[in-house]
């Protein structure tokens, strides 16, 4: 991973799991389930797949971090990994 977009993306979310406990805002599975529209299909499965398969930080629940998955061509995907999007 790119360390320097990495570490942006860790500040803002951690900025932003602190303002969602100021507020007071939900993040349980009930309030997924009933508020939202039902859960995030994927949720269940990519966090005890991918979390498991990968070395990176567990999600942050109080910034409300979910894995959101889509597919790529691996050439894009090569891309995206060693050019940060540019």
């Amino acid at each position: 991973q790119n360390a320097q977009v990495w570490s942006q993306y860790a500040t803002r979310r951690d900025e932003i799991a602190a303002q969602c406990r100021k507020v007071g805002a939900r993040h349980d599975l009930k309030y997924w389930q009933n508020q939202l529209n039902g859960t995030v299909a994927s949720m269940d499965v990519v966090k005890s797949k991918l979390g498991s398969m990968s070395d990176v930080p567990p999600l942050v629940a109080d910034a409300n971090e979910v894995w959101l998955l889509h597919g790529t061509s691996h050439d894009a995907a090569e891309g995206i990994t060693s050019e940060d999007f540019d």
